[in-house]
């Protein structure tokens, strides 16, 4: 019972050290970095989130079109499965493009006011 108190203890400084203090690293970042300078990573993540959804519905219109059209199925399946999986990247590309255009923003209404 001690070892795995222990083991509960670690798991929660290594979550806590690495995983939050990253986060918190992070938008520390969005904060020291200039306007140009996140305006212009937003622009490449914009183009970047853009190919993918580009590629993500061509692979899942392929992967559709594979299941309904013939008989060995299993590729197409391999296929959706990784535009699936895929997704998670996108919205992860979503969610760190709305960070960056608040702390734009933010600084819009400082500079304004």
């Amino acid at each position: 019972m001690q070892i795995l108190t222990l083991y509960n203890g670690y798991l929660d400084r290594f979550f806590f050290k690495y995983i939050i203090e990253s986060k918190l690293r992070k938008m520390k970042s969005f904060d020291q970095r200039d306007s140009k300078a996140l305006q212009s990573e937003l622009k490449a993540l914009e183009s970047v989130s853009g190919m993918l959804s580009g590629l993500l519905i061509v692979l899942f219109i392929f992967g559709i079109y594979g299941l309904i059209a013939t008989e060995n199925k299993t590729v197409f399946i391999s296929l959706l499965t990784v535009g699936f999986s895929c997704l998670a990247i996108l919205f992860g590309l979503f969610k760190k493009m709305k960070n960056i255009k608040a702390v734009i923003r933010s600084r819009e209404k400082s500079d304004a006011s």
